[in-house]
């Protein structure tokens, strides 16, 4: 089963290299300790809430357990499976350990990137044209060198 989650490109590239997932909270009775997630992208999910983290969606494998639960189930959640909470979200809680979560996939939001470089300065000499073909090409290379460090096998993730 695909999982999503939203955030921004400090955050995505921080879970990516150190292959874990820090929540907001690791207090097992607080019901944000976990990775909040949506099992689909495309529909059923309320996705006019508000993100603190946004830009970037993560997309990982999970190869293990899910439960459906209301929006009114009560923490502490078991670790090592995924809670659908549709409409709401889905989520993985604090202390999941495992080869059950893979990260697979990363999507950017179409203008997300274009200024997260820091251009040399030379660059400001340069025709717009050229600049926009010496950008172009920096985030081409940029998201070719962070999907070959997923497709590596141990992409597997800990949500500490």
């Amino acid at each position: 089963m695909y999982i999503y989650h939203i955030t921004n490109l400090t955050s995505a590239l921080n879970i990516i290299k150190s292959k874990q997932f820090i929540p907001f909270s690791r207090n097992i009775y607080n019901g944000d300790s976990c990775l909040n997630c949506f099992c689909s992208i495309k529909q059923g999910y309320n996705y006019g809430q508000e993100f603190q983290n946004q830009g970037v969606v993560l997309v990982f494998k999970w190869s293990g357990k899910v439960q459906q639960i209301s929006m009114n189930e009560s923490t502490p959640f078991k670790n090592n499976i995924l809670y659908n909470q549709k409409p709401w979200r889905c989520f993985i809680p604090t202390n999941t350990k495992g080869k059950n979560l893979k990260i697979v996939k990363i999507y950017f939001d179409k203008y997300y990137l274009n200024d997260k470089f820091d251009l040399p300065m030379w660059t400001k000499f340069l025709p717009k044209k050229y600049l926009k073909q010496y950008v172009r090409k920096l985030k081409l290379e940029f998201i070719l060198n962070l999907r070959q460090e997923i497709k590596k096998d141990n992409s597997y993730i800990e949500i500490l």
